[in-house]
């Protein structure tokens, strides 16, 4: 009896491994000046701009039996413990938990599970890896994984190409050593986008447009965003637009990528519109766009919506409205919102004055790299006490949260 209820019991494991190996397979793979007012408006957007990403769609619900079942497995099976990082690193009947998921990762790929590699492949080069812990020793893993002849050349997650872009991300983020590697980066997308990867075609324009790992090359970037647009890729068509000759062919890119509810694309016809460059100037339209951008989360988009409310441009002048939606990119840390909303709380526009916030603001936005009118710093400063001051420092330190 005890042997037969163990047989049982693996059959029904390997039912459970089955389904959640094939649900995770297929669930496998974001310009203005500064106006008299003191707002200012958000440049044309590229498309390395952070925007909100949907979530995850929920594959698999784990109940607390089947939970606790897996866990137990997990001690020694690598393949429970593969299972069990991919549960938390989609969130699937347990909280979403990165640490988690690595831990259980890494666990598995020690083991000797080549899935649960490519997952903690994938899974470092998407950000996700916390900075703390090292998937140093797992290198020569990946590299092997990225050379292997055995791996599909198709478009998966588990494809050569995929690995190779993916280990071209983990050289780009300073992942591997804790040295950004931009020549390595360089040699991995290469491989990859020559093999037709759209994204690492577009890893690879970026490289070329900034000049690093490689000879800076606008002419080489737009052949590589070109081949990546070409296959549909949004945010490589949104790159067509932003380095395009003329604001009559960055709008057709725009467009395109628009078409797929890509947001700074959205945005970037905003700009467009608000500035009349290759389209008669129409603040109503621009709006418009902003809003669509706005609402799927574009921080740059929510910035310009602000600015159109507290200005009065192509909607009627709200300063509450303005300020909601300066607080939302701010909260993003995109750098012309944290002025704009540290304006809002210097002047009492749209929300009670407070210079405590105001001086938060104004320090968060300097720090990322906006100028920001030195007689709007003073001013503010000097209405704090020693008390207010210390209050808006710890302030100031707490939003630098927003980056990790």
């Amino acid at each position: 009896m005890g042997l037969r209820t163990e047989k049982l019991t693996q059959y029904l494991f390997n039912i459970l491994l089955t389904i959640v190996c094939v649900f995770a397979f297929i669930n496998a793979r974001s310009l203005c000046p500064a106006q008299s007012t003191n707002f200012v408006r958000s440049p044309s957007q590229t498309s390395t701009q952070n925007n909100s990403s949907s979530d995850l769609q929920q594959l698999l619900l784990l109940d607390e039996e089947s939970r606790y079942y897996l866990e137990s497995r997990a001690r020694s099976d690598p393949h429970a413990q593969l299972l069990l990082a991919i549960a938390y690193d989609k969130g699937e009947g347990v909280p979403r938990d990165d640490r988690a998921a690595s831990a259980w990762y890494m666990k598995a790929a020690s083991a000797g599970d080549g899935s649960a590699l490519t997952h903690l492949l994938s899974f470092a080069a998407a950000g996700r890896q916390p900075r703390d812990v090292s998937i140093d020793r797992f290198v020569s893993d990946f590299i092997r994984l990225a050379t292997a002849p055995s791996i599909s050349e198709g478009s998966g997650l588990f494809s050569r190409r995929e690995t190779q872009n993916n280990l071209g991300e983990l050289y780009l983020a300073g992942r591997i050593n804790k040295i950004i590697d931009c020549a390595s980066a360089a040699t991995w997308f290469r491989k990859a986008a020559e093999a037709g990867l759209p994204q690492a075609q577009f890893n690879l324009a970026n490289l070329y447009r900034n000049g690093r790992g490689l000879p800076q090359s606008l002419t080489d970037a737009r052949l590589w965003y070109a081949r990546a647009a070409a296959q549909g890729l949004a945010s490589a068509q949104n790159e067509m637009g932003v380095t395009a000759p003329s604001p009559e062919e960055a709008m057709q890119w725009y467009l395109k990528a628009a078409a797929q509810s890509f947001a700074p694309a959205m945005n970037n016809i905003g700009v467009l519109y608000s500035q009349g460059r290759g389209v008669a100037k129409n603040w109503v339209t621009a709006v418009e766009w902003y809003q669509k951008a706005a609402d799927l989360g574009s921080a740059s988009a929510q910035n310009n919506l602000g600015y159109a409310y507290v200005t009065g441009r192509g909607v009627t002048q709200n300063d509450s409205v303005a300020y909601s939606w300066f607080e939302k990119a701010a909260w993003q840390g995109f750098a012309p919102a944290a002025l704009n909303l540290g304006t809002m709380y210097a002047t009492g526009r749209g929300v009670l004055a407070e210079p405590v916030q105001a001086f938060a603001w104004f320090r968060f936005a300097q720090m990322k790299g906006q100028p920001v009118p030195s007689t709007l710093i003073d001013r503010v400063k000097s209405e704090l006490d020693p008390n207010s001051l210390e209050k808006s420092i710890e302030l100031y330190s707490s939003l630098f949260e927003i980056d990790d």
